[in-house]
């Protein structure tokens, strides 16, 4: 299954709708950041001096913020910095696209459907109603997985 088929792409695009994907992209930061701070607490343990500290280091590096306070002074510890701002940074960026496509899609469909256009009208309402019925497909073989071969 493609990561960017239709029907994933209308999935995401009702999550960012619906504010179902913040939750979700809050939930990635945070175990960045711990798995960051495990990871320096782990594996450099002279870097910092607490594990409240290294949280700490790992929320500002994650976030981008870095005030300065709290420094990475090993190269092994530099680069898990390196890896963490990079992904804090693709994942800041994923949310900013999935959230702008979100609203151009939208905004492409109400102005379709304000122009009047029946023909494209027709199309979206038929492409909604095959998602639907892929969403339950899903949840039926899921069910069946579930519960065995008949």
């Amino acid at each position: 299954m493609a990561l960017l088929s239709d029907r994933n792409l209308e999935r995401m695009n009702r999550a960012v709708l619906s504010g179902r994907i913040i939750p979700y992209l809050a939930s990635i930061i945070g175990l960045i950041a711990l798995a960051a701070a495990l990871t320096v607490r782990l594996f450099a343990r002279d870097e910092f001096d607490t594990i409240g500290e290294s949280l700490w280091w790992a929320a500002q590096t994650v976030t981008t913020v870095g005030y300065g306070d709290v420094i990475p002074q090993t190269p092994f510890s530099r680069i898990v910095a390196v890896v963490v701002m990079f992904m804090g940074i693709a994942t800041v960026s994923l949310a900013t696209a999935l959230i702008t496509s979100a609203v151009i899609n939208a905004s492409q469909q109400r102005l379709a459907e304000m122009q009047g256009d029946p023909e494209l009208g027709a199309i979206l309402r038929v492409e909604k109603r095959l998602d639907a019925l892929d969403e339950i497909q899903q949840r039926l073989e899921a069910i069946e997985r579930r519960i065995g071969p008949p």
